[in-house]
């Protein structure tokens, strides 16, 4: 066996040792130990070997697996490029794959083996060994996916990461690296440790490279350092910039360091601006006049005195006792004590004083602040009040004098604060609101509102407001029981002593806002009148500019004004009901109601119902009375659809209605009475069913008292276009589209369709084309499919020829390249659709 497992270099050595102890070497050994023919057997195997594969012994593997590449190999390629390999080399080392256990579980494998020759025999074997890898395979794919994670974070975090071979040289950086300082890293390139010291301030240079020093003498753990780097734009970036050696060599030279670069320019621009606050709030505090020191919460010695408590004191202070110097008392008194300054820590503490020094009154605030040197300090500044107190008496009186003026206002008048906080509010306020003044004193000015989303705009104009600059609003409030009123408030800021408030002056205008809106409609209707002398393209939301049109308008403005019966026909899809709501709006009765009905929808004893209502009990499952639709129409217009499908029941009671206006709930003794103009409407020819006997004779003359018809849309064509502009506008607003115009081929399919639907298809065809067009134009590919598919045909028929190339093609894109809908345009089969493409090169 020495024979086989060592080189012949080493055999003499191997042969010194004594063979048991060798075997039992081997018979030991964890890895599995194998000796095999090229052909795939095996020769040899330890009992690991065995154990590794799922066998009980060596002898049990040696007899059962007779092909290594298939019962052994997870993937038998992985045999053959092992065979490869050991004959272009003759040994393999570390050759990793997966490999089958006799159970037929996987498990990876990591294989050493050696061409082994017997020179004497001829004979030629492998000799290796086997260890299981899966464990430390897992390991390792944990490691990349932890690593792929890091390098997430990194990215995430938008921080520069570098590596640095302290012994080579060699330095590497990431994208972001590069991005803090405005460039990339071919701009950079080739990236070193000069391409920092290129970037770095000269002024911290040199203070990071001691730093660096100091951590690769092991004196500091990690190296730290705030510097600045140019950027390329000009400007300087600060950067924090931390880095640690996280590899050494075998003499604990340092090797290897990572490190990390942010941004912190916000950071030390913050630092800059809070240092300059600091120096700015103490020369603000030297220009003020009030009197101002800061002491030592715990000590009372006064850090700091400004110049006005210097020169009315006429002494220095720091280093002094607080209540000695300005008080002259042997302790603190019971207003300052510092254990109640401290207790309210960071909120003001504030009293009204008396100084002896000056003889004046004074109002001292207290407060605990940061020093520069970061220790709490008070601060403490009082503000002479003598004048203030006069000024409040004469202010007292004036709030009187002006209070009564309030009251005998016959307007609302509020007062409140820059929040919107009620201070003071008249009678008038009281009277109209319909709360109590002790309410509205609990409210704010938005409680009046009804719509509170502008609460913080409204609040932002009254801070930019000035003084005596009066604003006039006109707004809606909401009394007490929840209803709507508009008012008209004349406000403006005012101030009372050191204090801005609101002051307004608030009027219902309520009569005023009904007279303009009836002006406001009269001159609409004016306009309306004025515009109708001329020829329309449109009337009321009715598209067209075609004689047949321009007739029904005429004669809509003719009836608009009486309260005659008016009935539609025309077919499905004309625009029947635009007419309805055109004859309602042009009308008096344009402020009531416009009911609608579609008779052909509800059986009789439901029409019966929903027309003329019923009383409670009037049928099974009439739980309670119920209005119906020509009460609701009350003053208004009622529309009845599909009128030529009513019973002949309904028909009597409809027709007894319009004799009379009086109508009877069902289940009722009584009758009723309603204003209501009835409009009806049918696509039937209501003549015939008069001949028939299907519809009453006396009802349809009743109906028929003026009739307007609605053409179909192949007999006004020339409004085609005007259809068509309208729709584009319509489509784009509603799908959001730049869609302006169709193209010319879009255009001429539109014109010669037939229209069987009316204006109702041509509708439904543009939201189509507006639906899957693209750009600003429709074109003819964006229209329906049967629209091209009968455009396609007819123009096959109309050419009288044999199938073309041109026709051929012209039904491909029709189509959009389905062969099958191509043979179908064409009348032709599938077959003869292939022999036609080769014929003309088109497949």
């Amino acid at each position: 066996m020495s024979n086989t497992l060592f080189p012949a270099k080493e055999r003499g050595r191997a042969e010194r040792v004594n063979p048991r102890e060798f075997r039992d070497l081997v018979l030991n050994s964890p890895m599995g130990i194998f000796t095999s023919t090229p052909e795939g057997r095996f020769l040899f195997a330890n009992p690991a070997m065995a154990s590794m594969f799922g066998y009980e012994s060596p002898e049990e593997l040696l007899e059962s697996v007779t092909d290594i590449a298939a019962q052994i190999y997870a993937d038998p390629a992985d045999r053959q490029e092992l065979r490869r390999l050991l004959e272009l080399y003759g040994q393999v080392a570390n050759h990793e794959c997966r490999l089958l256990r006799r159970q037929g579980t996987r498990f990876w494998g990591s294989i050493n083996v050696r061409t082994v020759q017997e020179s004497e025999k001829g004979f030629q074997h492998y000799q290796g060994f086997i260890i299981d890898i899966t464990e430390s395979k897992k390991h390792r794919q944990m490691l990349q996916e932890q690593y792929r994670r890091m390098e997430n974070i990194l990215q995430c975090s938008n921080l520069g990461t570098w590596e640095w071979n302290v012994q080579t040289g060699e330095t590497s950086f990431n994208e972001t690296w590069a991005d803090l300082v405005g460039y990339t890293l071919e701009e950079l390139s080739p990236v070193s440790i000069q391409t920092w010291e290129m970037l770095a301030h000269p002024h911290d240079l040199k203070k990071s490279q001691e730093l660096l020093k100091r951590h690769l003498s092991e004196e500091l753990p990690y190296y730290d350092c705030e510097c600045r780097m140019k950027h390329k734009l000009g400007h300087w970036v600060w950067i924090r910039d931390r880095g640690k050696i996280i590899t050494r060599t075998p003499d604990e030279k340092p090797l290897l360091m990572f490190g990390t670069h942010w941004d912190i320019t916000q950071r030390k621009q913050a630092e800059a601006a809070l240092d300059l606050e600091r120096s700015q709030l103490l020369a603000v505090f030297d220009s003020l006049s009030e009197y101002v020191y800061v002491s030592d919460p715990y000590t009372y010695e006064i850090l700091f005195a400004n110049k006005s408590l210097k020169k009315t004191f006429s002494k220095e202070f720091v280093g002094g006792v607080c209540y000695e110097e300005l008080h002259n008392r042997s302790s603190p008194c019971e207003f300052c004590t510092n254990e109640i300054i401290l207790q309210n820590k960071g909120e003001p503490h504030q009293w009204e004083y008396y100084n002896t020094f000056v003889d004046r009154h004074l109002l001292l605030t207290d407060r605990i602040i940061k020093w520069p040197d970061g220790r709490d300090v008070r601060l403490e500044v009082a503000l002479d009040i003598t004048e203030r107190r006069r000024t409040e008496i004469k202010l007292k009186e004036s709030e009187e004098k002006h209070r009564s003026m309030m009251e005998q206002s016959l307007d609302m008048v509020y007062l409140h604060d820059l929040e919107g906080n009620f201070l003071e509010v008249n009678q008038a306020a009281v009277s109209r609101t319909g709360y109590s003044r002790e309410e509205l004193l609990s409210m704010d000015v938005f409680d009046l509102h009804p719509d509170q989303s502008g609460r913080r705009e409204i609040l932002r104009q009254w801070q930019k407001w000035r003084p005596g600059q009066p604003a006039i609003l006109e707004m809606v409030h909401v009394d007490k029981e929840g209803r709507e009123f508009p008012v008209e408030i004349n406000t403006g800021k005012v101030c009372f002593g050191n204090k801005e408030y609101i002051l307004a002056l608030v009027r219902d205008i309520s009569e005023r806002k009904q007279t303009e809106t009836a002006l406001k409609e009269s001159r609409e209707r004016y306009q309306y009148l004025l515009q109708s002398t001329r020829k329309m393209q449109g009337f009321h939301n009715i598209i067209g500019r075609s004689r047949e049109m321009q007739s029904i308008y005429t004669l809509l403005q003719q009836v608009a004004g009486v309260d005659t019966t008016v009935l539609i026909t025309g077919e499905t899809g004309t625009g029947k009901e635009l007419i309805v709501d055109a004859l309602h709006a042009t009308s008096h009765r344009s402020t009531g109601p416009l009911i609608k009905v579609n008779c052909l929808t509800l059986a009789e004893e439901l029409l019966d119902s929903e027309l003329f209502g019923h009383v409670r009990g009037a049928f099974t499952g009439a739980y309670y009375d119920k209005t119906g639709r020509v009460e609701a129409a009350q003053g208004g217009t009622l529309f009845l659809d599909e009128i030529g499908d009513l019973t002949p029941r309904i028909q009597l009671k409809l027709l007894r209605f319009l004799q009379q206006r009086e109508y009877q709930r069902v289940g009722e003794s009584g009758t009723r009475k309603a204003d209501v103009r009835v409009v009806a409407a049918t696509n039937a020819d209501l003549g015939a069913k008069v001949k028939q006997g299907s519809f009453r004779k006396d009802l349809y003359y009743r109906l028929k008292v003026m009739s307007i018809h609605m053409p179909r849309l192949q007999e006004r064509r020339e409004d085609i276009p005007l259809l068509i502009s309208h729709f584009c506008r319509h489509f784009a607003e509603a799908f959001n589209k730049p869609i302006h115009n169709v193209s010319s081929g879009a255009m001429r399919l539109l014109l010669e369709h037939s229209w069987p639907g009316n204006v109702r298809e041509l509708e439904h065809a543009m939201e189509h084309g507006a639906l899957l067009c693209p750009g600003e134009m429709i074109g003819a590919e964006h229209l329906p499919y049967e629209l091209r598919i009968h455009d396609t045909q007819g123009h096959l028929k109309k050419s009288g020829q044999k199938v073309c190339r041109e026709s051929l093609v012209r039904a491909l894109q029709t189509a959009r390249g389905n062969r099958t809908d191509a043979a179908r345009i064409l009348g032709i089969s599938r077959r003869t659709l292939y022999r036609k493409l080769h014929k003309f090169k088109l497949e």
